[in-house]
């Protein structure tokens, strides 16, 4: 507001100074002509009449101007902006909103998982193999040391460690039992420790063995036999299998269950045939197991 004032103050003070000009290019000149009063003429003469000077008289007049329209330097105008109405919005159209379905349950696939079984590992009540030196060995020649040496002619009973057998695998330790050098001889070794050590055969023992020939007995063979002792007897052979030299190794599996509730012990004994050569019998295991 104040510079529109002071604007039109300057403006004000301009057309002060130039407004003379301005009326002396816009007013007309009035000239006024007027008669002067003469005095009375002199009879005596009647002068020429002189020549009337003219008197101009410029009245410079200062009229009542409406005040010249000023072009004043446009200002753009501070627009009062149009105050648009706040249209309170039309409540929305209610929309039919479903409710949605929960979703269906995605079925669990019925997995049949098996029941295992468990089978319990044999546990082993006895080693023949490892409680080889404690036992009686004797052959038709009469009692055998323990080791015997494989060239006693009377048959020997020992430990082979690292034996290649005749099917080629390597057994840690086996226990060769060489008959005594005769056609049909035989070597024996009686196991009573079992007896003594208080073992009671119960329902569900049994005897396992795996019996052949070391590798390169080809002229041998051998019959493997098992006998149980049980107190109060009878004695009774409860296993045999024959082995030749064909590659492969035989198994023995005997149950106990008969003899459940005694002490017992065992003799584990090899017959030769005709010959007794290469007969290089090894027992890879044989042992009372639960």
């Amino acid at each position: 507001m104040m510079k529109r004032l002071s604007a039109f103050l300057t403006l004000a003070a301009l057309f002060l100074l130039w407004l003379p000009l301005i009326a002396c290019r816009l007013l007309p000149t009035v000239v006024v002509t007027a008669t002067p009063t003469m005095p009375p003429a002199m009879e005596t003469e009647t002068p020429a009449p002189p020549t009337p000077t003219a008197v101009v008289v410029v009245v410079t007049a200062t009229p009542t101007i409406p005040p010249a329209t000023e072009t004043p330097t446009p200002v753009p105008p501070t627009e009062t902006p149009t105050p648009v109405p706040t249209e309170t919005p039309a409540p929305p159209t209610p929309t039919a909103t479903s409710t949605p379905l929960p979703p269906s349950p995605t079925p669990t696939p019925h997995v049949l998982i098996p029941t295992p079984i468990i089978i319990p590992m044999p546990v082993t009540i006895f080693d023949f193999v490892v409680k080889a030196n404690n036992a009686h060995w004797q052959s038709g020649a009469g009692t055998l040391p323990w080791p015997g040496a494989d060239t006693d002619n009377r048959g020997f009973a020992r430990w082979v460690n690292n034996a290649i057998l005749e099917d080629g695998s390597t057994a840690p330790r086996v226990l060769e039992t060489h008959p005594q050098w005769v056609a049909n001889g035989f070597i024996q070794g009686t196991f009573m420790e079992p007896y003594y050590s208080g073992y009671v055969v119960q329902s569900g023992d049994r005897f396992v063995a795996r019996v052949g020939l070391l590798q390169g007995a080809s002229a041998g063979s051998a019959n493997f036999r098992v006998m149980i002792r049980p107190e109060g007897g009878p004695n009774a052979w409860i296993g045999s299998v024959f082995d030749t030299y064909d590659g492969s190794l035989k198994t023995m599996d005997i149950s106990l269950s008969p003899w459940a509730g005694k002490r017992v012990d065992f003799i584990l004994r090899v017959d030769a045939g005709p010959s007794s050569a290469q007969d290089w019998a090894v027992w890879v295991e044989a042992r009372i197991v639960r």
